[in-house]
């Protein structure tokens, strides 16, 4: 099962003995799931397999008490997809090859890969699923790698030569999302968007973050998503 037209990624800001911060980030992806957002992929890299599968598993019963189909994928850590009856595993630089985490990832498990520049689209044909290629935009979340994001006519020509579906993901936010639908061939191209700063802000300095804002964003950007690779105007 791959994801719908925009996935949300959770924000990375979680550390080990932090049940504050995790309280927070939990009540910021129950006011996405408010806005609109039906597809969540769990990646903390500060949090020990323990915290985060406690973690996981709360974040899976926000989404999953939403309306319609959802969809809860776990980044890099393939042996606790089965814990939290993950869709989907997501392979990063420091995960396991595609072939070893086939072995580890419950049947029926999707298989997704990050891509970056200089990647052959070709690589992917039979090892997984889909990808996430990035960054497409000037991240949210860090600086701008050397040279330059991507920029959206070379992720949809990536697309265009890989097998399997292809999502944009690094700055996604509403602007870039309509810079996206400026490029003809990232409609038909891109299977859809993966947002992180541009959905979630900044925590303020307690590690609340504006619940509000994002709920409205959730709710624009899914709507503008759905449109763009969708085709649904509603």
């Amino acid at each position: 099962m791959i994801p719908g037209s925009l996935v949300a990624l959770t924000p990375g800001r979680l550390r080990g003995g932090d049940p504050a911060g995790r309280g927070a980030a939990l009540r910021a992806i129950e006011a996405a799931v408010e806005g609109g957002v039906r597809a969540l992929l769990v990646r903390e890299y500060g949090l020990e397999d323990g915290p985060l599968l406690a973690f996981a598993r709360d974040a899976a019963s926000v989404l999953r008490s939403a309306d319609g189909p959802t969809w809860f994928g776990m980044h890099d850590r393939a042996h606790l997809a089965a814990a939290v009856g993950a869709d989907a595993v997501q392979l990063g630089g420091r995960s396991l090859p595609p072939e070893d985490a086939r072995s580890v990832v419950p049947k029926g498990v999707a298989l997704g890969l990050s891509t970056h520049t200089g990647d052959d689209p070709h690589a992917l044909d039979g090892s997984v699923d889909f990808a996430l290629h990035a960054p497409v935009f000037v991240p949210h979340s860090k600086p701008a790698p050397e040279g330059g994001p991507l920029g959206p006519e070379a992720a949809a020509a990536f697309a265009e030569r890989a097998a399997v579906p292809v999502l944009a993901l690094g700055g996604i936010d509403e602007g870039t999302l309509a810079e996206l639908e400026r490029c003809g061939p990232a409609r038909s191209a891109l299977a859809g968007a993966a947002c992180i700063g541009g959905l979630w802000g900044t925590a303020g300095p307690s590690g609340a973050y504006d619940l509000g804002a994002i709920r409205e964003r959730a709710g624009r950007l899914t709507e503008r998503a759905r449109s763009l690779f969708e085709g649904d105007p509603s």
